[in-house]
Formats: structure tokens, C-alpha cells, sequence
């Protein structure tokens, strides 16, 4: 960590010097990244807005990964970055100055096998009530054939063909003083989303009860509360029903810009005896491990949102408008062994896809100027 710190502060100090004007991007200047991200312009700058250079390098036996990266400086978390990869590069290789890709060429910004097999992991977690009796029987139906008895199971869903939505039936059967009584609860999944809908409920008094989100994933901008044919949309409601009775209550939670949304239905069962199947979900993408031909000579581009969602053109197949283009590699700096540093120039344009939600974005007419921490 020592090394690490004593290398960016070297580079970003060439950067940053307080009596330089700070650096514009049509200035050329040392570090930068420029592009039109889905039309809109994005830019970074060193020596503007707080934004710094870093860079990074790690050694793995004989492969390295080497990192020039544009990022805010101090701050948690650290969004709206940059980064150029060269990741698990083979050493003996060097920097090539005519590196590119286009017309799907199989070494620069190669996407991994994993998109084949990328898919969703779903834990669901049943929610027995106590109070109705005692748990008997338990069972989920997948919408696809599948099905489990288990308690709280676990399921991978591939996302293929536009496959983004499951329906899933929840049974529980319960045997009770009057003998017993089963109920089925259906609720559809959105596989892409970045968050999960959930609530409790507490009571009271007098047939009233607050309704509290208990989500997962991202923090969702809008709660929409659908009950009793009642549409409420505060974060956390109280309600009071005039009747007993099974109300079946919704919560929806979306924020569009973080592609965030999702629906969980529940059973509240208000001043009688009866059954309900209630249970919530969690889910987890899976990516399979790259194959072992992928691991040498690999540029990777990445994006970090100002909302902290990560965008990888590796994880992304590239159409053949797709470019990656070194236009320099020169000297550049002495770093704290003495060796010669590198700045590395270059255009691009291509799709990067988010590592936690699998949506992609497209950068067109873009150029970086990055800077590395060691020669090779």
C-alpha cells in the first residue's frame, strides 16, 4: 500500500501542480477521457473537479494488471471513473502502439465467455407464520417446469432469449386447531433489476397497521403501495382497515435510472383465521469463470456511473463499429524505482455492460490520455 500511494502521488503531482491553469480537454491535456456516452457528452479531466489520476499495477506470477485510472480524489464511494485494463497482459509482450480492435479482431477488449452463461442467482426465503399453526407443507413452482419442497431454495436462471421475468408460486400448508388450511402466493421476478421489493407489517391497534419496506439492492426512488383499493405512495404508510379480512397488499419500487424496479405481493390476514404464503427473494448475478485463452493481451475499458453502477466493455460483445485504438505509447515520468513511466493515447468506441445488472450503454467518439506506473 506504501508503493502504491508513493506512485500516484508522483504522477498525479505532473498532473495537478497548483501553478498550472487547470487542464480542458480541447487543451489536450495530460490525462483525460472525452466521449459521447448515449449522446450526451461526458468528460474527465485531471486537475478539474476534484478528479485525479491514479494508477495501479499488480503481479501475478508471470501476468500483469495494469490500471491507469481518472477518479475523484478522497471520496467514498468513488464514482464517475475511468479506467483503462491491461489486464492479465503477458509482460514479454510490452505495450503494442498499434493495439486495436474492430471487426471483432480476438485480442483487444475480447468480451469473456461468460455472457453465454451469465445468469441470476434467486434465493427465496418462505416466511411461516407461527401464530396460523404449525408448518406442514411447503412447495414452489418455478414457471418453468421446476420445483422445489424445500423451505428456502435456491434457483439459477439464465438470462437468454429476453428472458427477464419468472413467475413463481409459493404453497404453504399449515395444520391449525380447526384442522388446516393451505394458501398459494404468486409473485413475477424481475431478473435485471437492481433492486427487491420487500415489506413487513406491524401492528397497531384497532385494526391498524404500518406497512415498513425491508428491500434489497439499491435504495428505490419511488414506493407505490397498492391495498384495499387504496393507492398510497410514502415510504412507509400507516393504514387503517374498517372491516377484518385477508388483504392481499402490493409494494412496487422503481427508480428508473438505476434500473430499479420490482413488485412483491403479500397476504395480511386483519382480525381472522386463515392462511397466507408470504415470501420474498434475493438475487445474485453469477458470472462463469473467462477461458484460459482469454487471459493474455486483453484491453478492457470500464465506466463508473455518478451512482457507483460499473460498466465493463469485457463483459460485453462488441459490434463491428466497435474500436479500441492506441495512438501512442510514450515516455512520460520516472517512477520511485527510477524506471521510465508511460502515457498512453488513444480513441475508442464500443459497449460496456454493468457488472451487477447486465444493462448496457454505448460510448462513441471517445479519447483518453491515461498514464501506468511501470514500463511493462
Amino acid at each position: 500500500m506504501k508503493r502504491l500511494i508513493y506512485i500516484f502521488a508522483a504522477i498525479a503531482f505532473v498532473a495537478c501542480k497548483k501553478d498550472r491553469e487547470i487542464p480542458q480537454a480541447s487543451e489536450d491535456p495530460v490525462f483525460y477521457m472525452t466521449a459521447h456516452l448515449e449522446g450526451a457528452h461526458e468528460q474527465i479531466v485531471a486537475g478539474a473537479g476534484n478528479y485525479f489520476m491514479y494508477t495501479d499495477y499488480k503481479r501475478y506470477d508471470s501476468i500483469l494488471h495494469l490500471k491507469g485510472i481518472l477518479k475523484q480524489f478522497d471520496c467514498q464511494p468513488c464514482v464517475r471513473s475511468f479506467e483503462l485494463s491491461w489486464a492479465e497482459h503477458d509482460p514479454a509482450a510490452g505495450f503494442d502502439p498499434q493495439g486495436h480492435f474492430g471487426d471483432h479482431q480476438p485480442v483487444f477488449l475480447q468480451p469473456k465467455d461468460l455472457l453465454i452463461n451469465e445468469s441470476v442467482e434467486v434465493s427465496f426465503y418462505s416466511e411461516p407464520d407461527p401464530s396460523i399453526g404449525s408448518l406442514e407443507y411447503v412447495s414452489w413452482e418455478f414457471g418453468n417446469g421446476d420445483w422445489s419442497t424445500d423451505l428456502d431454495p435456491t434457483r439459477n436462471f439464465f438470462i437468454e432469449d429476453g428472458l427477464t421475468t419468472i413467475e413463481v408460486f409459493h404453497n404453504m400448508t399449515y395444520i391449525t386447531p380447526d384442522g388446516s388450511c393451505t394458501h398459494r402466493q404468486r409473485n413475477f421476478i424481475e431478473l435485471n433489476s437492481e433492486c427487491q421489493a420487500n415489506f413487513t407489517f406491524k401492528e397497531l391497534g384497532n385494526k391498524r397497521y404500518q406497512l415498513i419496506p425491508t428491500s434489497s439492492g439499491i435504495e428505490p426512488a419511488i414506493y407505490e403501495w397498492r391495498l384495499d383499493d387504496t393507492v398510497i405512495t410514502e415510504t412507509s404508510p400507516t393504514y387503517e382497515f374498517d372491516r377484518d379480512g385477508a388483504y392481499d397488499i402490493e409494494l412496487t419500487v422503481r427508480d428508473e435510472s438505476n434500473d430499479c424496479y420490482s413488485t412483491l405481493q403479500k397476504r395480511l390476514l386483519v382480525g381472522i383465521e386463515s392462511c397466507e404464503a408470504n415470501w420474498h427473494y434475493r438475487t445474485k448475478r453469477i458470472f462463469s469463470e473467462p477461458d484460459d485463452s482469454l487471459r493474455y493481451g486483453k484491453i478492457a475499458l470500464s465506466w463508473t456511473d455518478a451512482s457507483g453502477i460499473r460498466y465493463q466493455s469485457d463483459l460485453s460483445e462488441q459490434d463491428s463499429s466497435a474500436y479500441l485504438i492506441i495512438d501512442e505509447v510514450i515516455p512520460f515520468a520516472t517512477n520511485e524505482k527510477g524506471e521510465q513511466v508511460m502515457q498512453i493515447k488513444g480513441r475508442f468506441q464500443c459497449t460496456m455492460r454493468a457488472v451487477s445488472s447486465g444493462k448496457k450503454i454505448y460510448f462513441s467518439d471517445g479519447r483518453f490520455s491515461l498514464g501506468v506506473a511501470y514500463p511493462y
